[in-house]
């Protein structure tokens, strides 16, 4: 009795685990996807902005240079996703600790600050 009731325990715990994997797979595929979506939006834009900006002047050269910084910053997010994004960033953390953590730190302190008041 006991045996059978610490089988039927393990195989719902493993049935619960491949539930879990496959929910964090599906969250992660939709992650990505959204992500792709706002990527193709910023290209778009950007797109949008070469062609109406003026095409001299200082103006003009803003306008563009504000232009190739939506589209490379779409053509990133489409090409590497979240999962890509994520990936990048650990690589960042790992090669920059001390830095990192000075951000986070002072990240959280702003974040303190504003939800306060």
């Amino acid at each position: 009795m006991a045996s059978k009731t610490a089988n039927q325990a393990r195989e719902t715990v493993g049935n619960l685990a491949e539930q879990a994997k496959a929910a964090a797979s599906s969250a992660g595929q939709m992650a990505d996807k959204a992500t792709s979506t706002v990527g193709s939006g910023l290209e778009s834009m950007g797109q949008t902005l070469h062609k109406n900006a003026p095409s001299g002047g200082m103006l003009g050269a803003a306008a563009h240079g504000a232009a190739d910084t939506l589209q490379s910053s779409g053509r990133y997010l489409r090409q590497e996703g979240m999962s890509g994004m994520t990936e990048d960033l650990t690589e960042t953390i790992r090669s920059n600790p001390l830095t990192s953590f000075l951000i986070a730190i002072t990240a959280g302190y702003l974040l303190a600050q504003i939800t306060r008041g």
